[in-house]
């Protein structure tokens, strides 16, 4: 129920990502690996400070011996759930390296280009990925909690707002 604050610890790797940015290209590497490792440890350090916060904040929610059990019922609902999701989002992935290593072949400026086209198409097709993972989300919490008519109802609202939105884009 706190969303404000792994908002604030995102806010602050965020800020910080920035910042970093622009001091590594600026003064360290001046290349891409810069950029690499500014994100590498702004993301490093909202890791541990939200985990130093946990440890102090929420002793109720860590983690003891009593927590570690193998349950192969858990895992196939994990599997069931998850599967579909992964191999959808890794063939898209994968299919963009291929088309990426195909059209590095061309040269730079057509390289240039083909980015600059996937940024835009990124634009349209990131909001509605975020919205299928934030509604796988939304079933798997509601399908913990036996409520599926929740689901149900959920499901209907998603594909209404999605293709509303799809049209829309």
């Amino acid at each position: 129920g706190d969303s404000k604050t792994p908002f604030v610890f995102l806010g602050v790797s965020t800020i910080l990502n920035i910042i970093l940015d622009v001091m590594f290209v600026a003064f360290v590497h001046k290349d891409v690996s810069s950029v690499a490792y500014a994100t590498l440890i702004s993301q490093g350090v909202s890791a541990i400070t939200m985990m130093i916060y946990c440890v102090k904040t929420k002793k109720e929610y860590m983690p003891n011996l009593k927590h570690c059990y193998f349950d192969p019922a858990v895992l196939s609902k994990f599997l069931n759930y998850s599967l579909l999701t992964c191999l959808q989002q890794s063939v898209m992935n994968f299919g963009i390296m291929m088309v990426s290593g195909l059209v590095n072949s061309f040269g730079v400026s057509v390289m240039a280009g083909f980015n600059t086209a996937v940024k835009i198409d990124t634009i349209a097709y990131m909001p509605s990925q975020d919205f299928g993972n934030a509604f796988s989300t939304f079933v798997a919490q509601n399908t913990g909690a036996n409520k599926t008519e929740r689901v149900k109802k959920g499901l209907k609202m998603s594909l209404m707002i999605s293709t509303l939105f799809n049209i829309v884009m």
